[in-house]
């Protein structure tokens, strides 16, 4: 899973709410074709948006997807069913 790397900007999220989202990500990294590199970004846009990208770079091609919602746990749940 060392191919994984998420970041969080302009908010600290819960420990629970950082191993959710982990593990939510790890579960789409695991259907990405192998050897992919998977980034995930949520940023924190103003006190009731959050915004999330999905950037995963493998030999099959790039592929990118993006949410926005009120809550971290929203836009997580976006990123997973896209």
């Amino acid at each position: 899973m060392e191919d994984l790397a998420i970041q969080f900007h302009g908010f600290s999220p819960s420990q629970f709410a950082r191993t959710y989202v982990r593990d939510l990500m790890a579960k789409v990294h695991e259907e990405a074709p192998s050897a992919s590199h998977m980034k995930v970004t949520i940023s924190k846009v103003d006190e009731r948006a959050f915004r999330g990208l999905v950037r995963i770079n493998s030999h099959a091609g790039s592929f990118n997807a993006i949410a926005s919602g009120s809550s971290l746990i929203d836009v997580a749940h976006q990123l997973f069913d896209r």
